[in-house]
């Protein structure tokens, strides 16, 4: 009888051992397992956070060049309009103001404008710089288009108005 419980004791140990020992082992693969799922989780995030900045910086290239593009285009029909065999620009009285805008309301960086940041600072900073000059560029458009609708019209403008479109 004494040896009878003596070998369940053992069995009972060893059983228990075991339940430990399996305990210790599924929670580890299972913490493993925890771990190696967030990893790929992290894994995949990063590479769409970089796939998405890529198309970002696409996208603002794109309408970098086409703002670009517009702008040249202005300077290069400069030289064409002359009036008397010298350059119109001489001319006190001479605007040129194009109606379309050189950015919309709707251009990417409005889209992308709290996207910027994620960026190199370099690389924000000259954008972010750029899009300011086009705004600036864009405002004094505006101005010097409706000076010259004015005069077009017969309305009323003043002699700084004037002045003011030549300083663009």
């Amino acid at each position: 009888d004494k040896a009878e419980k003596s070998l369940q004791w053992k069995i009972a140990r060893i059983g228990f051992a075991g339940a430990i020992l399996g305990s210790i082992i599924g929670g580890g693969a299972t913490l493993l397992g925890t771990y190696w799922i967030l990893d790929q989780q992290q894994k995949d995030l990063n590479e769409q956070q970089t796939m998405d900045l890529h198309n970002i910086a696409y996208a603002l290239y794109l309408d970098v060049s086409r703002i670009e593009d517009d702008l040249n285009y202005s300077m290069s029909v400069l030289p064409y309009y002359t009036k008397n065999n010298t350059s119109i620009l001489d001319d006190p009285g001479f605007y040129l103001a194009t109606k379309p805008p050189y950015r919309s309301i709707s251009s990417l960086y409005s889209v992308f404008e709290k996207d910027i940041s994620r960026f190199d600072s370099e690389t924000s900073m000259a954008l972010y710089e750029f899009y300011d000059n086009v705004v600036e560029i864009e405002n004094e458009r505006e101005f010097t288009y409706l000076f010259g609708e004015k005069i077009l019209h017969g309305e009323d403008t003043f002699s700084f108005d004037l002045f003011k479109a030549h300083q663009y």
